[in-house]
């Protein structure tokens, strides 16, 4: 199977780059993305707040949750696909954008709630 991930100093979702930021794709042939952050997330933001394309073409978010990463408690965010990535070559270019909902309570943010900004992330094939 085929790891996906990217390494970022900047993802433009939090006005300043943190380092140890870092986007993974499990594997090839998967549904699910994780974004690992260096701080901890404030849990339950929004799926629908979050959009996908694989090689551009939109793919569906079906949900999304806080967990624990590498790096601590609640670093990371979990995204599921509406389908799978291709697990054969060439390798799929995810893009994963995030734009902030009305409800605060619902944005993605860094606990307890330093909010987010919208913005993009790709994830490319390792």
């Amino acid at each position: 199977m085929s790891a996906y991930g990217v390494r970022a100093g900047y993802f433009g979702w939090a006005g300043a780059g943190l380092a140890g930021e870092k986007a993974t794709f499990q594997s090839g042939g998967s549904s699910q993305v994780q974004l690992d952050y260096a701080r901890a997330l404030r849990a339950g933001p929004d799926f629908a707040q979050f959009t996908c394309t694989v090689n551009g073409v939109s793919r569906g978010i079906t949900a999304v949750s806080v967990g624990n990463g590498p790096w601590g408690t609640n670093t990371r965010l979990s995204l599921t696909l509406a389908s799978a990535t291709s697990a054969a070559p060439p390798k799929d270019k995810l893009i994963i954008t995030y734009v902030p909902g009305a409800t605060a309570g619902t944005r993605f943010a860094f606990a307890p709630n330093e909010e987010i900004a919208g913005g993009s992330v790709p994830v490319q094939s390792m």
